[in-house]
Parts: structure tokens; C-alpha cells; sequence
């Protein structure tokens, strides 16, 4: 049987953010979407007083969305700074990894001790359906 993953990447805002990445779509147009894995990179080390985390959040289908759950907690900050160029992988939690038909994905960026990022990205593989 053959997968159809799709691989999405986005970039991290230099400041702290909330960014809604996709909606999934309608269940008139295949509903759900499983995320399969994440990760990030920072092109600059922070340090264990500046930094930033990133977090993966499910957001609910409503005009103004609200947090519907923890798709993958924070990685990154003060205590787990980011090393040049070396990739930090979000843990995908099996509850929250599926985004429901209309829901949103949301990247929360949060700044530590006025911490940014420097040309980060996030990747995220994922695929239609539960």
C-alpha cells in the first residue's frame, strides 16, 4: 500500500509569533490531516540566556481560533538551545498529531529573554485522512 506524504515547510518568524500554517480541509474535500513528523532548524546558535521554542498547536475551526491542542510541545529555548544549522525534532503526540476536518495548524513561536530566530525553518511531513 502507497502513502501519498506531502512535505510542507515554513518559516520561523524573527519574532514572537502565532502562525496558522494550513487548515485541513473540508471532509467534502478528504477532512483530516495526520501529521507524520516535524523538526526545525535555526541558521545561528542561541545561547542558555537568549533563545526561543516552537511549539506545534491544533486550532479549532472557529473565526477566531482557539488552542484545541498540543500537537508537539515546545523544543528549543534556554535550556535546549539551537546549534547552527542542526535540526531539532518535534515529538508528535499520537492524541493531537491529527488535525480535524476545518481545524488549523498552528506554529507558536515564543521568545526567551527576547530570543529570535535567524533564517529557522520547520518541516513537517503529513498526509490526508486519520
Amino acid at each position: 500500500m502507497s502513502v501519498d506524504t506531502r512535505t510542507i515547510t515554513v518559516e520561523v518568524p524573527g519574532a514572537e509569533d502565532t502562525v496558522l500554517i494550513m487548515k485541513a480541509p473540508t471532509a467534502a474535500n478528504g477532512g483530516a490531516v495526520r501529521i507524520l513528523e516535524a523538526s526545525a532548524v535555526n541558521h545561528a546558535t542561541t545561547s542558555s540566556t537568549v533563545s526561543y521554542t516552537l511549539a506545534l498547536h491544533r486550532y479549532s475551526s472557529a473565526g477566531t481560533p482557539a488552542v484545541n491542542g498540543t500537537i508537539a510541545a515546545a523544543i528549543g529555548g534556554t535550556a535546549d538551545h539551537w546549534a547552527d544549522g542542526v535540526p531539532k525534532s518535534f515529538t508528535i503526540d499520537s492524541t493531537y498529531g491529527v488535525i480535524g476536518a476545518g481545524e488549523w495548524l498552528a506554529l507558536v513561536v515564543t521568545a526567551q529573554n527576547a530570543g529570535t530566530a535567524t533564517r529557522g525553518r520547520v518541516t513537517l511531513s503529513l498526509v490526508n485522512g486519520k
